[in-house]
């Protein structure tokens, strides 16, 4: 059963999305501690991917070791499904009514894994690799400067820095970077200097691709 089966059986015992917290520096080379108040992807420049959501947890609905059961379960199915790259569950518990459950992906660029395991399809990589993996950036970007939006931006420029990274995606979630953001295309509020929120898609709107630009 896949992460997005969790999903929807988490959903109806509690009453918001589980948190994923990874604690870092448990993974070797990932450094610092990675933490977050709401639901955040952290890509890493070396491929990785950490995830970390936050939700309420009402104990008298639902244990918290069949939980953690559940997900490790899941790892494995997808693990003996031949499932591409890793996937690692780093942490969980629960403080205060608040779940924090800590999930890690990595492969050559984590988009696999972790596209693969929770069903949303995510890139990361160099601007030049999203370019050969078909991503046209044809939408509109705005510059980011000392962790504001500022003026708009020519995707070509855009393009054309070869030492960039980004994130492509289509949820709705806070992004927290392992740099400083340069550019963030439509659907994407800047709230500091390597911290976006991607925007939530309306239901029944088609989910189009959301960039963030890194270095």
């Amino acid at each position: 059963m896949r992460y997005r089966d969790l999903e929807v059986r988490m959903k109806k015992k509690i009453s918001a999305l589980l948190v994923m917290l990874l604690v870092c520096g448990i993974f070797g080379g990932c450094g610092a501690t990675k933490d977050a108040d709401t639901t955040t992807l952290f890509p890493e420049k070396k491929g990785g991917i950490t995830e970390v959501a936050v939700g309420d947890f009402d104990k008298d609905n639902y244990d918290e070791n069949e939980l953690e059961q559940y997900v490790k379960d899941s790892i494995k199915e997808y693990e003996d499904n031949d499932g591409a790259g890793t996937v690692k569950l780093k942490n969980l518990s629960v403080k205060d009514g608040v779940a924090k459950l800590g999930m890690h992906y990595s492969d050559s660029t984590a988009s696999v894994s972790y596209s693969a395991f929770v069903g949303d399809t995510v890139f990361t990589g160099t601007v030049v690799q999203a370019i050969a993996a078909g991503y046209d950036f044809n939408t509109d970007f705005v510059a980011v400067t000392d962790g504001a939006a500022g003026d708009a931006a020519d995707s070509k420029d855009v393009m054309k820095n070869d030492d960039y990274h980004v994130i492509v995606l289509s949820k709705g979630v806070d992004v927290t970077v392992d740099g400083t953001l340069q550019y963030v295309s439509s659907g994407v509020t800047v709230k500091d200097k390597n911290t976006a929120t991607v925007d939530e898609i309306p239901a029944g709107e088609t989910a189009e691709a959301r960039y963030i630009i890194y270095k």
